[in-house]
């Protein structure tokens, strides 16, 4: 049977073969296509992002040899027990220069005190008998 008028061609109302092949295919489906056509599947894509993430974090400074987290002086002030609610202690004999007690306050902050001091003594002394009595 022959048509009558003008006829519209599918490339003219915008269509198109991949129009009509988008059409039928689920979600997603056109970029999977293109990451098969880039030569790629999901495996290499997870290693090559695996891979990455592994040189970024060797890449990066270890904290135990930046100078970050070390005390490099003392402070003067003496810190009041109830303000004290824990300690570390730096030892010059692993990556810091001196030795230290940080002193970890209720609000937040650290303070680096010389570990000779006979007041910083009397405050290890109160925090050992205060861990022993909160162990029994």
């Amino acid at each position: 049977m022959r048509r009558v008028g003008p006829t519209v061609s599918e490339e003219q109302r915008g269509i198109g073969a991949a129009g009509l092949a988008g059409a039928s295919e689920r979600p997603g489906a056109q970029w999977q296509r293109a990451v098969r056509m880039a030569g790629f599947n999901c495996k290499s894509l997870v290693l090559a992002s695996l891979l990455g993430l592994l040189v970024l974090l060797l890449s990066g400074p270890s904290q135990a040899q930046s100078n970050q987290d070390c005390c490099l002086s003392y402070s003067k002030g003496r810190l009041p027990r109830w303000a004290i609610k824990g300690y570390t202690e730096q030892l010059s004999s692993e990556v810091c220069d001196i030795s230290a007690i940080i002193f970890h306050t209720q609000s937040g902050l650290n303070a680096c005190v010389n570990p000779k001091e006979a007041w910083v003594k009397r405050h290890l002394l109160w925090l050992s008998q205060k861990l022993k009595r909160m162990s029994m």
